[in-house]
């Protein structure tokens, strides 16, 4: 790295890659982001009371050139040759929403709640509940049927998909759901109609699931 004063300078990381910010992206990134943990932001805020100056670069790096060294997986994270690491106490990895086994392979999708809103913002706002179950059920048919054009690039994965036919469903627009229905975001009545979100939509995918196992 540059040091400011024409020549370079090298920096060895630690042994778990620890990440140093210094300088006005340090006060940048406690102002902006901050540490996770609260502990952690008043150390921080304790020693910078005390400092009486911080130094400032006074120098801008020049990009000498642009040049293609090559092709390679890059991960959030990378911790003992696994690409999962402990955050917390929680063991998390990078992007996965679940653990699949090896060439695992799942279809995503999601339904839009908003739609199935009748009589938005006003006093008789409901959601039509019927319809929902039966876009759920289509879906879920919709779904299985893209087992069958997945179009995946490996042979492993293709026979993961085929023999497992794994999905995943969600919904989208909750928030949104919540205002046209005249519900306040954390109210009662709006994790109540969240939990029966959740529910309606396992029910109806498990028993069109059920039919497509037959």
């Amino acid at each position: 790295l540059p040091d400011g004063k024409g020549g370079t300078r090298d920096y060895n990381c630690k042994a778990d890659y620890e990440l140093i910010i210094g300088s006005e992206s340090r006060d940048i990134f406690m102002r902006e982001i901050g540490f996770l943990l609260d502990y952690k932001n008043e150390k921080y805020c304790g020693w910078a009371k005390n400092r009486t100056s911080f130094r400032r670069n006074s120098f801008k790096t020049k990009i000498v050139e642009i040049a293609h060294a090559g092709r390679e997986a890059v991960f959030d994270t990378t911790q003992n040759d696994k690409n999962t690491i402990i955050l917390n106490g929680v063991v998390t990895g990078n992007c996965g929403e679940q653990p699949l086994p090896s060439f695992g392979a799942c279809l995503l999708g999601s339904v839009n709640l908003t739609k199935f809103v009748r009589e938005p913002f006003t006093e008789q706002a409901w959601f039509d509940w019927e319809e929902y179950r039966e876009v759920v059920a289509v879906f879920t048919r919709m779904l299985d049927n893209v087992v069958e054009i997945n179009g995946l690039p490996l042979p492993r994965q293709r026979e993961e998909i085929e023999r497992k036919r794994r999905h995943g469903m969600g919904f989208l627009g909750l928030g949104s759901t919540l205002t046209m229905l005249r519900m306040q975001y954390g109210a009662a009545d709006s994790l109540a109609f969240t939990e029966r979100t959740a529910k309606e939509m396992a029910l109806s995918g498990w028993r069109t699931g059920l039919e497509l196992a037959e």
